[in-house]
C-alpha cells in the first residue's frame, strides 16, 4: 500500500497536495491546474509506502502489524526522494509513561502543523482468533480539530443553498425547501462600510447541517430567500467548481450567518484559491449578520499561514505536513501503532 507526492529534489522536501495534479494527467489532459504554476525540472512524483497486504499470492492480513512493515522495509528498494517507507516511532503502552508520550508526541504534532495521528494496534489486520473481538476497524484518528475550539475558522456568510431529493430523504423534516447551503466571504468589505457599496461575496463551497441545525434554520433562517434572477441586493461569485450538486437554487439577501471549522486547507487549482478542507458547520447564528464575518482576505491570509506554504520541512506530507511516524505498543496491542 503506498501513496504518491510531489517532490522537489533541489529543497528536499514533499510539496502540498495540490501539486500532484501538475505530474498527473487524465487522458494526455491536465485537469485543474489553470491558475498552477508549471512544474519544475527539479519537482517529480515520489511514492510512500505504508503497509503490505498481500505478497506473491499470499494473504498477510493475519500478520502482526509491525511484522508487515518489517516485511515491507526488506523489499523496498529505498531512494531518497523516489521512493521511500514512512517513518515510525514506538511507543509502549505497557509503560506508566504512555500517556505521557502520547500528549508530548500530539503537541508536537499540533505545534508543528501537521495533520493528526491515527493510532493502530499492533495486531493483524483482520483478527479472526477471539471470537466476539472486532475483526477490523480498530484505528483511531486524533486530529485536534476534534478538540473543541481547535478547528474552528471563524463565520462564514451563507450566500444561497440547493435542494437535493436523494439527501431530503434522509432527514426528517416536513416541506423541507434546502439541503445543502454555500458559503463564502466577504471580498469588498471596507466599500460597504465607508461607501454603502452592495455586498460581494466569494462562494468557497457548500455544507450541509445535521437534523438539528437544518431544523432551526428552516424555522427561522428565512433571510430573504429569492431566486438567482430577482437578486439584486447582492453579488455572489462562485470562482471554484463546485462538489456535484444541483447547484444554487436561491439566493439570500440577508445572508446567515454559520460557524465552522475545518480540516486545514487545500488550494483550488481553477481558481488559485485556498478552500476549506472538510468544511463542518458548528452553530448557527441569528443574532449576526454578514458584517461579523470572516472577510475573503483574512481567509486567505488564514489559510497561507496555516499550512505555511513555502516554508514546509523536508519531511511534508501530502498537504505540506511531516511525514506520518508510526507508534507500536509493545505489550498492549489493543492500543497501540500510531500513525501521523
Amino acid at each position: 500500500m503506498k501513496i504518491s507526492v510531489a517532490y522537489v529534489e533541489k529543497e528536499k522536501r514533499i510539496l502540498p497536495f495540490h501539486k500532484i495534479r501538475n505530474h498527473v494527467t487524465r487522458r494526455g489532459l491536465y485537469l485543474g491546474t489553470d491558475h498552477d504554476s508549471p512544474p519544475r525540472a527539479h519537482d517529480h512524483l515520489m511514492i510512500i509506502y505504508y503497509d503490505i497486504l498481500l505478497l506473491e499470492d499470499e494473504s498477510l492480513l493475519q500478520v502482526r502489524h509491525s511484522e508487515r512493515i518489517k516485511l515491507l522495509e526488506s523489499l523496498i528498494e529505498h531512494r531518497a526522494g523516489w521512493a521511500e517507507t514512512v517513518k515510525r516511532r514506538v511507543i509502549d503502552f505497557g509503560t506508566h509513561h504512555a500517556a505521557s508520550d502520547l500528549r508530548n508526541v500530539f503537541a508536537e504534532v499540533i505545534t508543528s502543523k501537521q495533520e493528526g495521528l491515527v493510532i493502530k494496534p499492533d495486531e493483524p489486520y483482520f483478527d479472526l482468533s477471539v471470537p466476539g473481538r472486532p475483526r477490523s476497524g480498530r484505528c483511531i484518528k486524533l486530529k485536534k480539530e476534534y478538540i473543541g475550539g481547535m478547528g474552528d475558522i471563524g463565520d462564514f456568510a451563507i450566500v444561497g443553498a440547493g435542494y437535493d431529493a436523494v439527501k431530503a430523504m434522509v432527514y426528517r423534516i416536513p416541506n423541507l425547501k434546502w439541503t445543502y447551503f454555500f458559503f463564502g466571504n466577504l471580498s469588498n468589505k471596507t466599500d460597504v462600510q465607508k461607501h454603502g457599496a452592495k455586498p460581494r461575496f466569494t462562494v468557497m463551497g457548500t455544507v450541509e447541517l445535521n437534523q438539528t441545525l437544518l431544523t432551526s434554520v428552516m424555522e427561522h433562517g428565512s433571510s430573504g430567500a429569492v431566486t438567482q434572477e430577482e437578486n439584486t441586493q447582492i453579488i455572489v461569485d462562485i470562482v471554484h467548481r463546485m462538489n456535484k450538486r444541483p447547484g444554487m437554487s436561491v439566493i439570500f439577501t440577508s445572508p446567515m450567518v454559520f460557524d465552522m471549522r475545518c480540516f486545514s486547507f487545500v488550494k483550488d487549482g481553477n481558481s488559485g484559491l485556498w478552500v476549506p478542507r472538510f468544511p463542518v458547520v458548528t452553530k448557527v447564528h441569528f443574532d449576526r449578520d454578514y458584517m461579523d464575518t470572516i472577510t475573503f482576505q483574512e481567509l486567505q491570509d488564514n489559510a497561507q499561514d496555516a499550512v505555511n506554504v513555502g516554508e514546509q520541512p523536508a519531511d511534508t506530507d501530502n498537504y505540506g505536513n511531516p511525514i506520518p511516524q508510526t507508534l507500536h505498543a509493545k505489550q498492549h496491542p489493543e492500543l497501540v501503532c500510531i500513525t501521523s
